[in-house]
Order: C-alpha cells, then sequence, then structure tokens
C-alpha cells in the first residue's frame, strides 16, 4: 500500500471513529526487553514477549490476576511457543483468548518457506495448547490451515516504514 493510500486508509478509518491497530512490535532485534507495548498487544492482559536476541523471551503482565486475553508475539516463534507452553499456560487458571503475531510464521502447520518446519515436539505443543480448555479461541495473523478452535485475525496491511520511524503518525486531516 502506498503512502498516500496509507494516509486515505487511515483517514477514513479516523473519520468513522476507530484506530489502526498494529500486531507488529519494535523494536525488533534488541532482545525483549526493548519492545514497546503498542497496537492489539498494548490492549491485552498479558503480553508473551520473543526476539531472536537476548532475553529471548518475557511475559509481561499488564494486568494483575488471571488474563482474559494474552497477546504471544512469534518474532522467534520456536522459544514463544515452548516458553507460553512450558511456562505461561501454568499460570493461567481461567478461561483466555489467545493472539499471535508480530512475525510472518505461520501457525499451526508452519508452511512459510523462509522458517523452518515446525519440529514434532512444536506441533505438539500447539495441539496441546488447541486442545486446552483454558484456551476459548486462537486468533492468529497468519493462519495455514483452518481449525475449529483457531481463527485468522485479519490484520490486512503491512505499511512500509518511513525514513527515521518505527510508526506511522495518523492525521484525521
Amino acid at each position: 500500500m502506498s503512502t498516500r493510500n496509507h494516509s486515505s486508509f487511515a483517514r477514513a478509518v479516523a473519520a468513522i471513529g476507530g484506530e489502526v491497530h498494529s500486531i507488529r512490535l519494535f523494536p525488533k532485534n534488541q532482545g525483549t526487553d526493548a519492545y514497546i507495548l503498542t497496537g492489539i498487544a498494548s490492549l491485552c492482559d498479558w503480553v508473551v514477549l520473543s526476539d531472536m536476541k537476548e532475553p529471548h523471551v518475557s511475559l509481561r503482565r499488564c494486568k494483575e490476576g488471571d488474563p482474559r486475553v494474552v497477546f504471544l508475539s512469534l518474532r522467534s516463534p520456536f522459544r514463544a511457543l515452548r516458553f507460553f507452553h512450558d511456562e505461561v499456560m501454568p499460570q493461567i487458571s481461567s478461561g483466555i483468548i489467545l493472539i499471535s503475531g508480530s512475525e510472518d510464521v505461520t501457525v499451526p502447520r508452519q508452511t512459510d518457506a523462509r522458517w523452518p518446519a515446525f519440529s514434532l515436539a512444536e506441533r505438539r505443543m500447539i495441539e496441546n495448547i488447541l486442545a486446552d480448555r483454558r484456551v476459548v479461541g486462537w486468533y492468529a495473523e497468519n493462519l495455514d490451515h483452518s481449525e475449529t478452535r483457531i481463527r485468522p485475525l485479519p490484520t490486512g496491511m503491512v505499511p512500509p516504514p518511513s525514513p527515521g520511524s518505527i510508526c506511522f503518525p495518523i492525521s484525521a486531516t
């Protein structure tokens, strides 16, 4: 989408009282401590962050107690899935909506040729997450196969970055 079209889209969304929410987190490749929670992640109760640089995974609790909505960053998808499955899920006692994204890796099968396939252990973790009664629904940025408990998250737009910025200012004018 061109910058002109992005601006037109942003104005149209603002005119109807909405906001454009990104699924991507930045700055990437600086470790999870560097992430600034924006967009959809900033609206979630808990955010599981992952990155290719150390620290590779972390959990930010934006709300005390059990979460209702958890964002799972897939910047480092293999570490993120293991951390979520092994460390975060045991801390949750009630039903959650899981939202995953922030990278082009696909779920639940991982069919993006730029990434390795999920291992058997990772596929089992995904199956366990999908089968867990606490996961009321899973919304994925890059869904590669329809499942009854995982649905696509319709994002539809990744605008080109502006020089020197990590986000786009949105103007209603």
